[in-house]
């Protein structure tokens, strides 16, 4: 009688220390990867340290359940999908255990982030050499179980290339330390007389029985990770057992700890961009350029240069392009000296011009220019995500590799079987090695496209066989893959592998359906014909999506929301390093929903409102993620779904009628008012009925609001050109003074300002699901605004939240486009509005006179976001004898009422302690902060009892 999983649950908890997960909605998350399927686990687990593991193995193998561990869960070939028991290394098991600059190497656990790593290992000049395009969350387990190579393998190899050693855990409970042995070494651990010794035994003997084969099968270059390596065990005269698990996707063992080597950095980098008029002309150009020895050439079509020169964050890096190029070749070498750097780079450009390829070569050896090039790069596989509709660039065939002098005849000969089946196709890729990686673009619910897969799948195979190629040469074999592993190395070397998955995991409980008996790669698909969605009527207008369910759908799963060391997206996964915090399992658990993947839990249930919750709208996500996903949008309009589902709470109210109120209490009833929301018992029934936590400070009401000061003032500045200062009600009604500021700040500047009152942005309601209202209301602010802009005076704005609400938010909330083309067009943050004037030389920077010398600026999610903070910093920097430095922090944690929420509070503060509040506290005496928000201000000021300003405040006037 076959255990029920509540058995296997009850057992699994009493167990373990770490999160133990059996609901539909976790399980869910964790049913897909960055691949094209979608497999629903039995359960997950985050364990805490290896004891855990132990235990939990344990209790899989009592209950007949399979295992199978993940990391960050991008792999594109579905490896880390499957019917088992999913562990997830990433959120406990992720410390560096210990370094040796000295000799050049480091043991980490499985979950530690590769850029995390290797900002750890800068300051001793070493890093870990391997990189590919999702190093800001790869985790080295991860990275080891695909045997991950990356951009610069030309230069450094791959993963298995610098694995010294591992601690291994197999499903059986045996723990094994692996290390380079020598023959002698070898011998003994051959003798030992237990389960250690016969794995040592079987692999030598598999390995040797199997030498001819191994020799004719493999192929002959550096990309190639199908199979199991049994090549490279024995790498000059070393015999490593754990070059196995290489490659090897979670089907033989755990990989507890890694000892792994360390690589210099370079002293000198230079990058050429090289600019063609057509691909194949980019790709022939490849074998040429690699006998320069360079540390990359990489491969960027017409698709993803059109996709990065539309999106919000990569459009402004894309300067270095020159022309409309239909392809270029990032070529990047190192050097010990900066002469020997561009001498290098240059005598490739001659060769190359002088076989009159290419039309462009500029180079660049400063680091700023570099990183936006690479920075370019490394989204290229978003970028093409976020193509719009349902054919999308789709992996099945992006990671086969062949000789570069094979290189132009592989492509061509794929893209013209593409086409005579009218498929059309995007790539990018590490061509120095030969390995582009080809999407041919597909629409996956079609019946037509699945076939159009499986055939463009097989004439792949037939190519990759034909010129000595991989299958696979960084992504592995996973659910789409493994099908073709025994035609390609044949029924002996497949019997071998067997014999291997049978010797380490002899009850196929380690990640069961990869590389040996594989499914057909049609089964399990995210999508299929099966896949049906109901239509879903929204407020917003989704004008660039299509649909709300199309806006869901983006989200492709390369998972760049679970970064933590640099951007803002995604606060809430920073704090709690949770898969349903993240932007990626948002997403998820709104698409399951929708189409009712989730068995009774629909779209207005509970459980999907738990993990939107923790989303703080910051819309970084918008700006950070290569398909532009645009989470605060998609809350806003589930929130009002829910809304009608589950009714309107106290709270909900409270934020709804946030303008009414200001209006209301400010003015002379202000310091009543005032007084009373200070009041402890005010506090306290505030928190007992509406959840507003009592150890907040509630924002207090002016006495004068702005538009009394500036409807009583006498000595306004008079002049010809005009502009309108959007009177938003946080500056309006709360914090005047900054608006006063603003309006002398750009008198100054020489305008006259025409200050606008005349309505809200909106902000609250839309954050909150009030998407009718606002609506209805924000469109008659519009208006209002679009009178003065068809007088051509422009319209600046100083919150940013009200910024992006004017010019994103209420643009997709009205029919009127036109309206909604001019708002977006003549709408600005004041800093924008003022820099460009600065450089169009209608103001003179001169006139700008701050009143401080040292000055530390937070920039606004919405800023970053949505307007940059580029004009801001410009503005403060060019002001003599004025040091200026950015925080490098992400989002404050304030986010509106997010903070003042009682269920957030804790929350809030961990999101602004993880950069901000402490880079505030630890400021010089003498410098002040600014920040243009205002939730930000007041998250500071509550945490630190610093009193922040908005940028325009510190100049004198």
């Amino acid at each position: 009688m076959t255990p029920t999983v509540s058995t296997f649950e009850q057992a699994l908890r009493q167990a373990v220390r770490g999160e133990v997960y059996f609901d539909k909605m976790r399980r869910g998350l964790y049913s897909t990867d960055a691949s094209i399927y979608r497999i629903m686990p039995q359960a997950v687990f985050a364990p805490l340290d290896s004891e855990d593991i132990t235990a939990a193995l344990k209790v899989a193998a009592d209950h007949g359940i399979s295992l199978l561990p993940r990391g960050a869960g991008t792999s594109l070939a579905g490896q880390a999908v499957g019917r088992s028991l999913v562990v997830d290394f990433s959120k406990h098991m992720n410390r560096i255990l210990e370094i040796d600059p000295d000799e050049g190497w480091a043991r980490v656990q499985p979950g530690v982030v590769l850029d995390n790593l290797n900002a750890h290992l800068a300051p001793h000049r070493l890093h870990f050499a391997p990189d590919p395009a999702t190093s800001s969350r790869a985790n080295i387990g991860g990275m080891i179980g695909n045997n991950t190579a990356g951009i610069r393998s030309i230069r450094y190899g791959m993963t298995i290339h610098h694995l010294l050693g591992t601690e291994i855990l197999l499903a059986d409970g045996t723990r094994l330390a692996t290390s380079n042995l020598s023959q002698a070494e070898l011998d003994i651990k051959c003798r030992l007389d237990d389960r250690e010794g016969e794995l040592y035994r079987t692999t030598r003997r598999i390995v040797d029985d199997n030498q001819a084969e191994i020799e004719k099968r493999y192929p002959k270059i550096l990309r190639r990770c199908s199979g199991y390596p049994l090549d490279r065990v024995l790498i000059n005269n070393s015999f490593n057992l754990g070059r196995l698990l290489v490659g090897s996707e979670g089907t033989l063992g755990f990989t507890l700890d890694s000892k792994i080597n360390l690589e210099p950095l370079p002293n000198h980098v230079g990058v050429c961009v090289l600019h063609f008029r057509e691909l194949i002309e980019a790709v022939r150009a490849v074998h040429p350029i690699v006998q320069h020895q360079p540390t990359a050439v990489e491969l960027l079509d017409h698709t993803v240069i059109s996709m990065a020169r539309e999106n919000l964050m990569i459009r402004p890096l894309t300067g270095f392009l020159e022309g409309d190029p239909n392809c270029i070749l990032i070529v990047e070498f190192h050097g010990e000296s900066h002469d020997e750097t561009r001498g290098k780079m240059e005598a490739m450009v001659r060769d190359i011009r002088g076989k009159a390829m290419g039309y462009a070569y500029p180079c660049f050896t400063e680091a700023a220019d570099r990183n936006r090039v690479w920075t370019m790069r490394k989204n290229g596989l978003g970028l093409m995500l976020g193509i719009k509709g349902d054919r999308k660039p789709t992996p099945f065939i992006e990671d086969a590799a062949v000789p570069t002098e094979h290189l132009g005849d592989y492509i061509g000969q794929i893209l013209e079987f593409c086409q005579s089946r009218g498929v059309s196709v995007a790539q990018y890729g590490h061509a120095s090695v030969g390995l582009i990686h080809v999407r041919p673009i597909l629409n996956l619910k079609s019946a037509e496209d699945i076939e159009h897969m499986k055939s463009i799948s097989e004439e792949s195979f037939r190519l990759v066989r034909r010129y000595g190629g991989s299958l696979c040469g960084e992504h592995g074999d996973g659910l789409v893959r493994s099908a073709y592993i025994e035609r390609f190395f044949g029924k002996q070397l497949y019997q071998a592998f067997r014999k291997i998955k049978d010797a380490f995991d002899p009850q196929n409980r380690m990640n069961p359906g990869k590389i040996v008996d594989p499914h057909p790669i049609d089964e399990d698909l995210r999508y299929g014909i099966d896949y049906k969605v109901p239509e879903f009527m929204t407020e917003f207008r989704m004008v660039n999506d299509g649909s709300f369910t199309a806006a869901v759908e983006m989200c492709s799963g390369v998972g760049t929301c679970r970064q933590t060391l640099h951007k803002t997206m995604c606060p809430s996964f920073r704090a709690t390093m949770n898969e349903e915090d993240s932007v990626r399992g948002r997403a998820n658990a709104l698409r399951m929903a929708i189409a009712g993947q989730l068995g009774d839990i629909n779209l207005g249930g509970s459980e999907v409102h738990e993990v939107m919750d923790l989303c703080l709208s910051c819309k970084a996500c918008k700006a950070e993620c290569p398909s532009n996903v645009d989470m605060a949008k998609l809350k806003g309009e589930f929130l009002r779904y829910y809304r009608l589902q589950n009714g309107t709470t106290i709270r909900d109210r409270i934020v709804h009628g946030t303008r009414r109120a200001a209006r209301m209490n400010s003015g002379i009833s202000a310091p009543l008012v005032n007084m009373i929301q200070s009041n402890g018992m005010f506090k306290a029934a505030l928190e007992k009925f509406a959840g507003i936590d009592r150890r907040r400070t509630l924002p207090k009401y002016a006495a004068k609001t702005l538009e009394h000061w500036y409807h009583h003032r006498a000595d306004g500045h008079v002049g010809d050109r005009q502009v309108v200062l959007f009177a938003d009600t946080f500056t309006n009604y709360h914090e005047p003074w900054i608006g006063r500021s603003a309006v002398l700040l750009l008198e100054q500047c020489g305008y006259q300002v025409r200050l606008y009152g005349g309505g809200c942005c909106q902000r609250p309601r839309i954050s909150h699901g009030f998407l009718k209202e606002a609506g209805r209301d924000g469109e008659k602010t519009l208006r209002g605004l679009d009178d003065y802009i068809r007088r051509d005076i422009p319209v600046v704005v100083l919150e940013p939240s009200c910024a992006s609400a004017l010019v994103d938010d209420l643009c997709d909330l009205v029919d009127d486009r036109e309206l909604a083309a001019r708002i977006e067009k003549n709408v600005f943050m004041i800093d924008r509005f003022v820099d460009q004037n600065i450089r169009d030389g209608r103001i003179d920077p001169d006139r700008l006179r701050p009143g401080h010398e040292r000055i530390l600026v937070h920039g606004h999610c919405h800023q970053k976001a949505l307007f940059g903070t580029e004009s801001m910093m410009g503005i403060l920097k060019s002001c003599r004898g004025t040091q200026v430095d950015e925080i490098p922090s992400g989002c404050c944690g304030m986010a509106g009422s997010f903070g003042y929420e009682t269920e957030h509070y804790e929350l809030s503060r961990n999101i602004g302690e993880d950069i901000l509040l402490p880079s505030v506290r630890s400021k010089d005496e003498n410098a002040v902060v600014v920040a243009c928000g205002f939730s930000c201000r007041h998250q500071i000021r509550d945490f630190t009892g610093t009193d922040s300003k908005h940028w325009v405040e510190i100049f004198r006037t």
